[in-house]
């Protein structure tokens, strides 16, 4: 072997090393077959986690070479997801388990938002201050749209074909004509918000507000005049919603108290909260059940959503994190 032929021979050893350290080139994940299924990432290890939901069993563990940042479904056997320090928008089929990296997009994705009766999907970066339109036809980002500073959450009004996005940073929401692909108005909001939900009239916005005066209220505001029309009492620093179809409750997720709450949109009743483990970090619901991450107290928290009674508690691995139902 020649002194070249060496350095490449060990060159090519050196990248084989990295890729599984860093887990870069892992190009398929085996996906068990059952449909009735929950898939759990976690923040703090490179794992995803199978649940059975019928049986209300893991079926498995599986241990990654990343971890995944964001997800979110683009059809029933697509899947669009993000890792944590990386710049790529990845793939994974959830049929054959195949990891495919689509596009190189910045590494403060923070939201994805699919939009399949547009053929988009939108994401939010937070370190760009953009938000891209990704074509799902093409499979593509297809343009750019600068917001607020830090745009954290998303809500879309489908009738009006309008993109609402919550600016962490400078306390705003930017209004975006999806037709026009252009901010077409912004108004202020409570400070540090995390999360939105459109009604169909109004935005709901979920905050930790300002530091020393932490928020226990959730914020309605007028879509077109940005006007504050309705303030309802939670628990400390809500973070997240979960609306079901053809409901007219809203769940929400207080990540300071610990809490649950189920919010009547129509009366502002709120119901009596469940208390679940430390840090509810993310929200979900499929089949009559709510399921809760707690990315401090480790457990997958499941909530009957009729009787408004937490049901189990599921001991999960370190800093459980999004909930995808499969």
């Amino acid at each position: 072997m020649s002194f070249s032929s060496q350095k490449k021979f060990y060159l090519l050893c050196l990248l084989s090393v990295l890729c599984l350290l860093l887990g870069s080139c892992q190009n398929r994940i085996d996906i068990p077959s059952n449909k009735n299924m929950l898939m759990i990432t976690y923040l703090k290890e490179p794992s995803l986690t199978f649940y059975n939901t019928s049986s209300n069993k893991i079926i498995k563990n599986e241990k990654l070479g990343f971890v995944i940042k964001t997800m979110e479904r683009l059809s029933d056997d697509i899947v669009l997801f993000t890792k944590e320090n990386e710049d790529g928008l990845f793939t994974l089929d959830l049929h054959t388990g195949k990891i495919e990296k689509i596009e190189r997009v910045g590494k403060g994705i923070s939201m994805i938002l699919p939009a399949p009766e547009l053929h988009l999907c939108f994401l939010a970066d937070t370190e760009k201050n953009q938000i891209y339109f990704f074509d799902t036809k093409k499979m593509k980002i297809t343009s750019k749209i600068t917001v607020g500073n830090s745009p954290v959450s998303l809500a879309l009004d489908k009738e009006k074909k309008e993109l609402f996005v919550a600016n962490l940073k400078n306390a705003s929401i930017s209004k975006i004509s999806i037709r026009k692909q252009k901010v077409i108005r912004s108004f202020p909001v409570i400070e540090r918000p995390s999360a939105l939900f459109f009604d169909g009239e109004n935005i709901w916005v979920a905050a930790h507000g300002p530091y020393g005066e932490l928020n226990k209220n959730l914020y309605v505001y007028d879509k077109s005049t940005g006007k504050n029309v309705k303030t309802i009492k939670v628990g400390l620093m809500p973070v997240g919603f979960f609306h079901p179809e053809s409901s007219s409750n809203l769940y929400v997720i207080c990540h300071g108290s610990n809490e649950v709450y189920e919010v009547n949109m129509k009366t502002g009743t709120v119901n009596h909260p469940i208390e679940v483990n430390e840090n509810p970090y993310f929200i979900n619901g499929h089949g009559g059940k709510i399921y809760v991450s707690s990315l401090d107290g480790n457990t997958l928290n499941i909530i009957n959503q009729k009787t408004f009674r937490l049901e189990e508690q599921i001991p999960l691995k370190d800093g459980p994190y999004i909930i995808h139902v499969r």
